[in-house]
């Protein structure tokens, strides 16, 4: 009986009043932007994070948006929700996606630059 009570409470809490911090998925929509709306694309990734050719439909922003956007995918830009999503890559990575944004879509260099800047920070202090 008392188990019963326990698993009913857990079910009714949320994780962070049990005493569970949880990293949560982002919201894709907050973090990108489909530069391609209602367009589908046949995109061929890199071989060693996603080899073959792919059909992405762009009437939303794909569940891969981050792998895609890494990998050079040039239908999605970046949004304000982007830069904490973006602080947790590797610093040479964002050196690298920032190099590589400057050159084929310069509104992105910001967003990136603020989550190299936030990543610095972190590791810092």
């Amino acid at each position: 009986m008392a188990k019963d009570q326990e698993n009913k409470n857990m079910a009714t809490t949320s994780p962070l009043e049990q005493g569970e911090v949880k990293r949560l998925k982002p919201n894709l929509e907050e973090c990108f932007e489909v530069l391609l709306p209602g367009g589908r694309v046949y995109y061929t990734g890199e071989k060693e994070v996603q080899a073959g050719l792919q059909i992405i439909d762009l009437s939303r922003v794909p569940y891969n948006a981050l792998v895609l956007y890494i990998t050079g995918f040039k239908y999605l830009a970046l949004k304000e929700g982007a830069v904490a999503l973006f602080s947790e890559l590797g610093t040479a990575t964002l050196e690298k996606l920032i190099a590589q944004k400057r050159e084929h879509y310069p509104k992105d260099v910001p967003y990136l630059e603020r989550a190299l800047k936030m990543k610095r920070g972190v590791t810092n202090d």
